[in-house]
């Protein structure tokens, strides 16, 4: 059985968008608060892994959203380790919401393990296995069922283009994963825009891959089209690219829950 991590915290104000409700963004914030948290109570802390020159970096990220969180609400987070292969490890995600013990997010991170000086993928140690006790067993499909969906022929594009900005960058010299989720909502934000729609469905999946860092003064390029509708939801694909190379550097499928006014438009448009 895995070892599992918990810790509690609340929503802070600052949190929570105009809509009174964590993003996807932020969200991914928790998940990479926690996974540093589950380390260092394993043993394996920032200091040790300075010494060892060597660190995680996410290749994938998917998740699998449920009910909102709110501000001022508790948040229950549980994380463990569901398995380690050569240079990469799966970790699985849990938040639920402590007054009713209703789900928020289920989500998992595939991590790749670096030399930090070489900048080379590294063999998993052995002492890991030990260290977070994998269990195989909890690695499950987070990708939610459509009813009855329909392929979507000829769907409009959207592109969106935004500079790299110094305060999405991290210690490590390149864009946080974070702030690609952030990305990925502006695009959708302004792709419904364009269509004169406000007020966005609730998201209920991420699949996002990391193929390639951002770093500051790059200008990145998000471009979107929806591949599947069903009866309350729609699936969207985006692909971020290097506006000046055209170099792909994530791939995500989302899917949100859609109303009549966006089906018929994203529906009208690609007859």
């Amino acid at each position: 059985m895995a070892k599992v991590f918990t810790w509690e915290f609340k929503v802070r104000s600052h949190e929570i968008n105009q809509f009174g409700i964590v993003s996807p963004g932020t969200f991914q914030n928790y998940l990479e608060e926690t996974a540093i948290r589950a380390s260092d109570a394993a043993g394996y802390d920032r200091h040790w892994y300075d010494e060892h020159h060597c660190s995680w970096i996410i290749r994938r990220m998917t998740v699998k959203y449920g009910v909102e969180a709110r501000r001022e609400e508790l948040i229950e987070a549980r994380s463990w380790v569901s398995d380690m292969r050569r240079v990469r490890s799966n970790r699985e995600y849990q938040l639920i919401r402590q007054d009713d013990g209703l789900e928020i997010l289920r989500g998992r991170a595939d991590w790749v393990f670096v030399d930090t000086v070489s900048k080379r993928p590294k063999k998993v140690l052995p002492e890991f296995e030990a260290g977070f006790t994998p269990d195989l067993s909890t690695h499950v499909d987070l990708k939610p069922s459509l009813n009855t969906p329909s392929e979507v022929m000829d769907s409009p594009r959207f592109e969106f283009i935004r500079p790299v900005y110094y305060h999405e960058i991290d210690e490590l010299g390149h864009v946080n994963n974070a702030n690609y989720f952030h990305w990925i909502e502006d695009s959708y934000i302004h792709a419904l825009q364009s269509l004169g729609i406000t007020h966005p469905g609730q998201i209920l999946f991420h699949d996002i891959e990391f193929l390639r860092e951002a770093r500051l003064n790059d200008t990145v390029k998000i471009a979107s089209h929806v591949t599947t509708v069903a009866e309350d939801c729609m699936e969207w694909v985006y692909e971020i690219t290097l506006a000046d190379s055209g170099e792909v550097i994530a791939r995500d499928t989302s899917i949100r829950q859609s109303d009549e006014d966006l089906l018929n438009k994203i529906v009208g448009k690609s007859l």
